[in-house]
């Protein structure tokens, strides 16, 4: 999709499985484009692990078709199933950043990009930091709209600027930026 919203092309990616699908990371390392896409997707919290998928970002010029997958990576959350659909990816730090969506505070946690040749097996994500800043409803929310309010506080998607220092964090209703120190 295009900055301006035009739609450039509809890919498959050989290798792949949705299971369910949550976000989409643009990064570049090394010099070349990539997409990460994380199928981290557990509304019901009981899957084992997860699965990040990269390929190389497509040419848009080119004629579409089925992308080569690149690498893999199974990961294991620390201490049990949750549910994700916000994900980002440090070129600088050479890590992908899951960010938990129903947990008060959320959780950020971060796995290795994988290094060229190596298959690292199953990695277990590890808890860096926890985002407590995240309003969440109050009485008179909850009131008002008692089913679907307690979910606007999720979050349902990240990313993080090129440079590394500010976390973009988006929920159903806002979107929050945050700044590394």
């Amino acid at each position: 999709i295009s900055t301006g919203g035009k739609l450039l092309g509809t890919y498959t990616v050989d290798g792949a499985t949705n299971y369910d699908w949550e976000d989409l990371a643009a990064f570049e390392l090394d010099g070349e484009p990539w997409l990460l896409i994380s199928d981290t997707g557990d509304n019901g919290g009981v899957r084992k692990d997860i699965v990040l998928y990269a390929v190389r970002e497509p040419d848009p010029a080119a004629p579409p078709g089925p992308l080569p997958l690149a690498w893999s990576l199974h990961v294991r959350w620390p201490d049990g199933p949750r549910d994700c659909e916000a994900m980002a990816v440090d070129p600088v730090a050479r890590e992908i950043l899951p960010l938990a969506k129903k947990r008060v505070p959320a959780q950020l946690f971060r796995v290795p990009l994988p290094v060229a040749g190596k298959d690292p097996g199953m990695l277990v994500a590890e808890q860096i930091a926890v985002v407590s800043d995240m309003p969440q409803p109050d009485e008179d929310d909850l009131a008002r709209a008692p089913a679907g309010m307690r979910y606007m506080s999720q979050i349902t998607s990240t990313d993080l600027a090129p440079d590394g220092l500010r976390l973009t964090v988006l929920t159903y209703r806002e979107a929050y930026l945050f700044e590394r120190a």
